[in-house]
Parts: C-alpha cells; sequence; structure tokens
C-alpha cells in the first residue's frame, strides 16, 4: 500500500503556485447579440472596436482531458472559466489505472466522445485543452482519428518529449500507472513516436518550476506557440494567467495578440 501512495503522491500532487502574472492577451468576452440600439451606443465606447468582431462561441466546443492520477474535477475551474466566456464544455474523464489506461485506448475512448458530442450542426468547431498526459492523448487522437471540425489545441505542461520523471517511474510502477511506458524519453515510446498532422494550430503552456515535466520536454515540432508562466504541474490549469492564456490561444491563435501593423 504505501508503494501505491508513494506513486500516486509523486505522479498526482505537487505545490500550487501563488504567484499572479498579468496576461499579455486582453480580456475578451463573447456574449449574446446586442440590439441594434445598444450597439449604437456603444460604438463610442473605446472597447467598441474589439466587441465588434467577438462573436458568440456557444457554437463551439471546448472538449479538456486531464493528466495521469487525476480525474475530470481537476480541470473544473478551467471548465467554469471557459464556459464564462462563452464556450460549451466537456470534462473527458478516464482511469489511469492497470491494463487499459494506455495512450491507444484511452484515445480510443476520447473519439468516441468528440464524435458523440460534435455531431449535431449547432457545433462549428472542437477545441481541446489537456494537461499532461491528457496532452499525449490528444495527440494520439489528431494523429489516428483526426475530428473534423478541429479547432485550435491547448497544452498545459505536456511530456511531448517523454519524461525523465517517467523514465525513473515506469519499470516500478509500469503495473499500476501503464501509460508511464508511453511517456518515456525513448525514441520508440508514444510520447516521442506520435506525428502531429500539418496545419493543427497548438499553443504550449510550460511551468517554470515543474519538475516533472520541464520546459525543454513539453516542446512539439510545430508549435504555433509557446509560454512559460512560473508555476510548478499540478496545479498550473487552476490559476487565472493561464486561463486567461487559454482563453486567448483558444479565440485568436496567438497567447500574445499581435499587435496591428
Amino acid at each position: 500500500m504505501w508503494i501505491f501512495m508513494i506513486a500516486v503522491l509523486f505522479l498526482s500532487l505537487g505545490c500550487h503556485a501563488t504567484g499572479k502574472v498579468a496576461s499579455p492577451c486582453e480580456e475578451l468576452t463573447f456574449s449574446a447579440a446586442k440590439s441594434s440600439d445598444e450597439e449604437t451606443a456603444a460604438a463610442s465606447s473605446p472597447a467598441s472596436k474589439k466587441e465588434s468582431v467577438e462573436k458568440n462561441r456557444s457554437s463551439e466546443l471546448v472538449v479538456l482531458i486531464h493528466g495521469m492520477g487525476r480525474s475530470p474535477r481537476s480541470l473544473s475551474s478551467m471548465s467554469r472559466y471557459l464556459s464564462k466566456k462563452g464556450y460549451r464544455t466537456v470534462l473527458f474523464g478516464y482511469s489511469s489505472f492497470f491494463s487499459d489506461a494506455r495512450v491507444r485506448e484511452i484515445g480510443k475512448q476520447l473519439a468516441k466522445t468528440v464524435a458523440h458530442e460534435s455531431k449535431g450542426s449547432d457545433v462549428a468547431r472542437v477545441h481541446f485543452v489537456g494537461h499532461s498526459l491528457g496532452n499525449i492523448v490528444i495527440r494520439w487522437l489528431l494523429a489516428n482519428n483526426y475530428p473534423r471540425k478541429l479547432g485550435r489545441v491547448v497544452m498545459l505542461a505536456p511530456p511531448n518529449r517523454g519524461s525523465k520523471m517517467a523514465d525513473g517511474f515506469a519499470p516500478l510502477f509500469g503495473w499500476l500507472l501503464p501509460a508511464l511506458r508511453d511517456l518515456r524519453t525513448d525514441p520508440r515510446s508514444t510520447a516521442q513516436a506520435l506525428t502531429t498532422p500539418e496545419g493543427v494550430e497548438i499553443g504550449v503552456i510550460a511551468g517554470k518550476r515543474d519538475r516533472k515535466v520541464s520546459v525543454r520536454e513539453s516542446h512539439l515540432e510545430g508549435e504555433k506557440d509557446h509560454a512559460i508562466v512560473d508555476s510548478s504541474h499540478t496545479f498550473l490549469m487552476s490559476r487565472k494567467d493561464v486561463q486567461e492564456l487559454t482563453h486567448c490561444f483558444l479565440n485568436t491563435g496567438w497567447f500574445h495578440e499581435p499587435e496591428e501593423p
């Protein structure tokens, strides 16, 4: 039992970063269409230019995928934040334990969920937000069951190049957490071997104090943007600045809004 507890503590727990980093992306709000009178009145507002191009995001779905040893609740704060911005959110859950918990099997479950949630004509785009192992599951989906209505992808603390910590723990706890083998730095591991289709807009957010997935290990070939925050691993997704950066990328395709020429 003590071995089990040590494994879960190392892989699932961490220190919550309390420092706040100002978001470089301005707050964007998605509201229902205003009446013509309201639009006229708002035209003189300094924010009217930005508001005029904002859209109601109710037709845009965000699927959130948690990390190893966690549950959908770990992304509930992010889900609530994005819901307030007008997106429809789905928290995808899976078990990290025992024989069926490899990336391939979890990816197949995710494919079924995405197909079900996006089959209606009311869904225009499907975005993804993943934490840790959840990002490798997203990459499996992109490589093997590409979503028809794919939008953008935000990866939080992703072991895209594998993780040295997984190298150390896989031989000891691979029987309990099989996906550890998929996260090794070995070139043959799933994290290393998966290819990403061209044209996918992917933004990566890494934690400067992350001892499970280093900044170097978070990078992905073809990523569109990359941001670093002063955070550890486990609660990175609950930080306000990370949530703002996530929203910014889903909306614009950048963590920092491009300056107008």
